[in-house]
């Protein structure tokens, strides 16, 4: 954590240290007080000074997650590679009508669990995560690196609600991508940037982004494309922008077959390529759409990537599942969103705290923690894993919670915990690294 030290004074830094240690120990119980009983400090320090970090502290989320990112690329990226960032929001349950910027809300998430509500009360983030491939991993990773809020609009529906939300100090979600895209690259000027989200953020604020920036998104199912207009040379009067529009035939025509690394596995499939003009959203800007045809309905890709083979814009989009699997194992395995902050600044950063926890705790296992024997030792104990052959997210933060424990009682620490501790401690560790 010491490349974060600039971004906090030197108390904060110190509580911000303790806070992230304390939710990765901590199995269970994740709010600002569980965090510190996690840390050990909860008999020294009192139980305000864990909520003035989230509430009144000297420290900005954006600051931390652009440090992280920098890090990240200086650390686990070759240096003249291309960096893919997934962009994609979800929603942490909360309950209470004095939680800010809470409301009822669209679940993303929920979709992929049988019999929970598509539709939940509670806070809504945007979430912009760097895609990474480790040596040891065969699908990529997603690191969280911006964070923002997201904020509903007034009680309405139709376009009342719509000029509610973009009103003053509220932005749409893909505005909000669209901030943290302009973050990214203006951090990292000199490297190739691969934005990818899904259909939700194919919209307007997309469109005319910078120019080592690419944009790859699914086409919504009412997306209307045309071809470029042919030029009318001695026509007077301004040229024609689009020409006539695409039909499926057309844009499912003279497809190939392509075989693309998706889901860490090789998979084969038929794609028709065209390029095209998509006026509602991306305006004069041309586009590539890549149809996928298989035994159901095509899937259309679209990016504003012109030069990159078919195959890579298929396995770019097919990483984006990472940040699927980075927002699961934060509310099931991190702990995030557990914390009960209901004012403006605490619910703004609490959560981003957290997920910049599991960029952390990969960060550490990537760079000091991976051994081969990590996969043995687990088979050994639990052989029920036999397909098991590299560590997963769950894996990374129990070997972490385990380095705290034996560093916190190490023979040369001080306040050493006495005998009964000991044996609650002993008593308690199947717990710990669950």
């Amino acid at each position: 954590m010491q490349p974060l030290r600039g971004c906090f004074t030197t108390p904060t830094f110190t509580t911000f240290c303790t806070l992230v240690s304390g939710l990765i120990a901590m199995p269970s119980g994740r709010t600002v007080t569980g965090m510190l009983v996690g840390a050990g400090v909860s008999a020294a320090w009192h139980h305000s000074r864990g909520h003035r970090f989230f509430t009144t502290a000297r420290w900005d989320t954006d600051q931390v997650g652009l440090a992280l990112l920098t890090h990240i690329v200086d650390r686990l990226l070759p240096p003249d590679a291309a960096v893919t960032i997934a962009i994609d929001d979800t929603l942490f349950r909360r309950t209470g009508k004095r939680v800010h910027a809470a409301g009822w809300q669209h679940d993303g998430s929920a979709r992929h669990a049988p019999g929970v509500p598509k539709l939940g009360y509670g806070n809504c983030f945007v979430v912009a995560v760097i895609l990474i491939q480790l040596p040891f991993r065969t699908r990529p990773v997603g690191l969280p690196v911006l964070v923002r809020l997201y904020t509903p609009g007034a009680p309405g529906t139709g376009r009342h609600n719509r000029r509610a939300v973009r009103g003053p100090g509220k932005a749409t979600k893909p505005a909000l991508a669209r901030q943290m895209i302009n973050l990214i690259a203006a951090t990292l000027p000199d490297r190739r940037l691969h934005i990818v989200a899904d259909a939700g953020y194919a919209t307007g604020d997309m469109r005319y982004l910078p120019a080592h920036v690419t944009y790859t998104t699914r086409a919504r199912a009412n997306a209307a494309f045309c071809h470029p207009a042919t030029p009318e040379p001695g026509k007077p009067g301004r040229p024609r922008i689009y020409g006539p529009k695409t039909t499926a035939d057309e844009l499912a025509a003279d497809p190939a077959t392509h075989t693309a690394q998706c889901y860490g596995k090789p998979r084969t499939c038929t794609a028709a390529t065209i390029t095209c003009l998509w006026q509602g959203v991306f305006a004069r800007q041309r586009l590539r759409v890549i149809t996928l045809l298989g035994d159901g309905d095509p899937i259309r890709l679209v990016t504003t990537d012109l030069t990159t083979p078919v195959t890579h814009i298929i396995e770019r989009y097919a990483a984006r599942w990472a940040i699927e699997v980075t927002f699961t194992d934060a509310k099931t395995i991190t702990g995030v969103g557990e914390a009960r902050n209901r004012t403006p600044a605490a619910v703004a950063r609490t959560v981003p705290f957290g997920l910049y926890a599991i960029t952390i705790v990969v960060l550490w296992y990537a760079q000091h923690g991976y051994e081969a024997a990590d996969i043995t030792e687990r088979r050994t104990h639990q052989p029920w894993y036999r397909t098991k052959t590299e560590p997963s997210y769950h894996d990374m933060i129990t070997k972490l919670r385990r380095e705290l424990i034996k560093h916190r009682n190490h023979p040369q620490s001080p306040d050493q915990p006495t005998p009964p501790e000991l044996l609650n401690l002993l008593a308690a560790l199947p717990a710990l690294a669950a």
